[in-house]
């Protein structure tokens, strides 16, 4: 339990730094910043505003001297209780820091501050010809430190990846009150990416550097209408299996498109089962050849309708419809459930059948949405969350439908997180080795458990744990797959890139890989080849003690736990070696070059170093 007295002390030297009226305690402010998207509802003991991006630091240095919980949040979007005061605490409000800095197009850099919405981005660089490629659907509030704390993706996820991709640097503030940078040319391991979808848990992003870039040429946009869901994700699997990468491809079932259709005027057919957007960009040619593709596709897949916008007023109307959807589906009751999870795209028609059933089995009434195009489903559960019956039929519904991705190969989370009510699905997922890692983790940053505490992991393990696999060493220069329906490869560390390379090439398929002499391991140890190190989706590392774990697989987004990938990346073997890969592999040539990395270790490198290689004592630290 928190002591009051630390609170009021804590409170009274940071009401000198903000002023009187940016610490708010009265019932009005905190019951307002009690919640957010998800069902949970907690009450902090304090709101503190920050108006500067200095503060940041000076407040959380007080915090910590306190042992004053504090949990980030600014648009408060999230739908797994992220931003909500589990341990009462502060709530710092992030969104007076929202100033765009500098947009450098010469660099194809922006700076800016955390609290910036996503959509006043898109609009200045839209003046300049430019454009940040993540897309989440939330854009019109959601902020980009928002974004960054869940690795948010969207929409253009398959082809231009999540924003953790996209992000060179960024500023970051411990729970101590330490302010960091963190950059893709740091030496030494990627904390810049294990940073990005942390959830708040180790510290606070403040600024951040994102890469921008030109905007496409020519996009191409089309709606194809069907008479059954299963229709359409059997069209978007050999749209996948002929290696085509679109720019994205969304689905939405009659309930939504209905709804939808309502709601925004979009011009859907309301008389079809399921629809997708399929867009491609690029150049003319290119853009126009993969659309004519994917329309035959489409046609030899029983649409029953294909509809090419005819300009740009058209494709905006088409995707009004699409960026309204939870608005839509609010309309039908109270509240909306929205679930996420993440399979391997040949995987969706199994995990979409799953899901409908067990909507069935609970009677709950959802409304599907997909990413259809990178495996994400988004299952939009209209109730009533004043019934305690139906609250309980939904989060079970909910639960079942996290557990059917997992057995699928897939994750918990494609996007939104963990926060609260996904802790006890992380079982799903991991084992007992993969938690106490990330149990490690949190304890180098946060040895207080101060920064969005009792979030990502679960309070208990009981039952229901992963298998535990073996680190594959004895094979460790062996391509075991290449599977050409979700188009990944995974082989082992000893591979050399140009094996592997030469493999791929006879089968006319590529790899995100550059000339390089040495292994497979060797370079993404290296951390020298961040395009490399983006496509890989999933290791399996032997650690210090002796133990293996396992993290991601044949899906491309995974915002479930604490990036392991961006935690080995560049590490060399400090912290263990990656002894298997499994990463995305294209249809076409990919660009993937060498950088020079010139700043230091994070100071925090060498101590997550040093917990790793410590004397475990009955499984804990």
């Amino acid at each position: 339990m928190l002591l009051k007295k630390n609170l009021a002390a804590a409170l009274s030297k940071i009401t000198k730094i903000l002023g009187k009226e940016f610490v708010m305690t009265d019932e009005i402010s905190v019951s307002l910043f009690s919640f957010d998207c998800s069902l949970g509802r907690t009450r902090p003991d304090a709101v503190l505003t920050l108006k500067n991006i200095n503060q940041a630091a000076q407040v959380i240095k007080i915090l910590h001297k306190y042992g004053v919980p504090f949990t980030a949040r600014a648009a408060a979007t999230n739908h797994v209780g992220g931003c909500v005061a589990l341990k009462g605490g502060v709530v710092l409000n992030l969104m007076p820091l929202n100033k765009i800095i500098k947009i450098d197009t010469t660099r194809e850099i922006a700076d800016v501050e955390c609290g910036v919405i996503h959509a006043d981005l898109q609009a200045r660089l839209d003046k300049l010809g430019y454009v940040y490629q993540p897309d989440p659907a939330s854009q019109k509030i959601c902020t980009l430190g928002g974004n960054a704390a869940l690795n948010a993706g969207g929409a253009k996820g398959l082809k231009y990846g999540a924003t953790r991709e996209h992000i060179a640097a960024l500023q970051f503030v411990t729970p101590q009150g330490e302010e960091l940078i963190l950059s893709e040319q740091d030496n030494g391991p990627d904390l810049r990416g294990l940073v990005i979808g942390s959830e708040g848990t180790l510290g606070v992003i403040t600024k951040l550097r994102v890469k921008i870039a030109k905007k496409p040429k020519f996009i191409k946009t089309m709606l194809a209408a069907f008479d059954s869901v299963d229709a359409a994700i059997n069209c978007v699997a050999k749209i996948t299996a002929a290696g085509i990468a679109p720019r994205c491809v969304e689905a939405m079932d009659k309930l939504t498109i209905c709804a939808v259709e309502s709601y925004s005027k979009s011009g859907y057919p309301t008389d079809c089962e399921a629809l997708l957007l399929i867009e491609t960009d690029g150049d003319v040619k290119k853009a126009e050849k993969e659309m004519e593709e994917i329309k035959k596709i489409c046609i030899q897949s029983n649409a029953v309708k294909t509809e090419i916008a005819k300009d740009d007023a058209a494709r905006a109307a088409l995707w009004r419809g699409r960026s309204a959807g939870y608005a839509a589906m609010a309309r039908l009751a109270p509240n909306v459930f929205v679930e996420d999870g993440t399979v391997p795209r040949a995987n969706l028609p199994a995990a979409i059948k799953q899901t409908r059933e067990i909507c069935e089995k609970y009677g709950v009434t959802s409304g599907l949405f997909f990413h259809a195009g990178d495996g994400n489903l988004h299952p939009n559960i209209v109730f009533d969350q004043r019934s305690a019956a139906q609250t309980n039929d939904v989060v079970k519904a909910g639960k079942e439908i996290l557990k059917a991705c997992a057995a699928l190969g897939g994750t918990i989370s494609g996007e939104h997180g963990i926060g609260i009510e996904k802790r006890a699905a992380m079982a799903f997922m991991y084992g007992p080795q993969e938690l106490e890692l990330f149990k490690k983790i949190k304890k180098v940053f946060d040895p207080l458990n101060i920064a969005n505490p009792d979030k990502i992991l679960p309070v208990s393990v009981n039952g229901g744990l992963r298998r535990q696999e073996s680190a594959e060493t004895q094979n460790s220069d062996k391509i075991f797959e290449i599977d050409t329906e979700n188009y990944t490869v995974t082989f082992g560390a000893d591979v050399t890139a140009a094996a592997l390379k030469k493999e791929l090439a006879a089968r006319g398929l590529y790899a995100a890989l550059p000339d390089y002499k040495g292994t497979a391991g060797e370079l993404f140890a290296s951390g020298i080849c961040p395009k490399f190190n983006h496509s890989v989706t999933g290791i399996t590392a032997a650690l210090p003690d002796g133990n293996t774990v396992s993290y991601g697989g044949k899906f491309v987004k995974n915002s479930a736990g604490y990036n392991l990938v961006s935690l080995f990346a560049g590490a060399g073997a400090d912290y263990g070696r990656v002894t298997k890969f499994t990463a995305r592999i294209f249809k076409e040539p990919v660009k993937a070059a060498l950088i020079e990395k010139t700043n230091p270790p994070p100071v925090y490198a060498a101590k997550i170093k040093e917990i790793l290689h410590a004397e475990v004592l009955n499984g804990k630290l």
